[in-house]
């Protein structure tokens, strides 16, 4: 039985970033999602260089320092179960009545916000995803507070 149109393979994913490849890489260099994820080098936003870091000390004074802005009970709350952190103990912690008034109004929300993003670039350099991923939620959760407050 003869294969028909309709049963022909179609050329791989691989293939077509192959032609993709001579296209674009011949142009500039390829940040499309494909080259991106197959890249073995990570991209220079990626890398503590970014931000000035020489060593691994200097991403860890630039953790050290950050966590001095924001208060001791804020590193223990996001860094205790860095895994179970949600939603609920967010709004919790941030709504408790001595935090509320002081924490989450406009400047301060958006300084310990920003600080949260910046933590979780530096913990992503030293490996510690799970401390990074409690930073991202937290800064994301204050980004929602400040917006939804405007």
């Amino acid at each position: 039985m003869a294969k028909g149109k309709s049963s022909r393979s179609k050329p791989s994913q691989r293939t077509n970033h192959a032609r993709h490849q001579v296209t674009e890489h011949a142009k500039k260099k390829c940040l499309c999602a494909n080259c991106v994820s197959l890249s073995k080098s990570p991209s220079p936003q990626s890398h503590p260089s970014a931000l000035g870091h020489k060593c691994h000390q200097d991403v860890m004074d630039a953790i050290e320092y950050h966590w001095k802005i924001l208060s001791l009970e804020v590193k223990f709350f996001l860094l205790e179960d860095p895994m179970q952190l949600c939603l609920q103990k967010l709004v919790n912690f941030w709504c408790a009545p001595q935090r509320k008034e002081t924490s989450l109004s406009g400047q301060v929300a958006a300084s310990i916000m920003g600080s949260s993003y910046f933590l979780a670039l530096n913990y992503t350099f030293i490996d510690k995803t799970v401390e990074a991923r409690a930073l991202i939620l937290n800064g994301a959760f204050l980004r929602q507070c400040i917006v939804s407050c405007d």
